[in-house]
């Protein structure tokens, strides 16, 4: 499964979604806890570092 939420500033100048990571002590609160699954998903993710302002990638030589 993959979870995603609103681009951080870091991302938003390339796409309007991101990947949100879990972190360890989350993963219990996110499949028994309502409450602690609503306040992961609002949660807002770390930026990025980037080295351009927009990176091309391939996955072919």
């Amino acid at each position: 499964m993959i979870i995603t939420t609103s681009a951080n500033a870091s991302v938003v100048p390339i796409h309007s979604r991101m990947p949100l990571l879990l972190s360890e002590d989350e993963l219990e609160g996110w499949l028994l806890d309502e409450g602690a699954m609503k306040a992961i998903l609002q949660k807002v993710p770390q930026l990025l570092n980037r080295r351009t302002d927009y990176e091309q990638m391939s996955f072919f030589s």
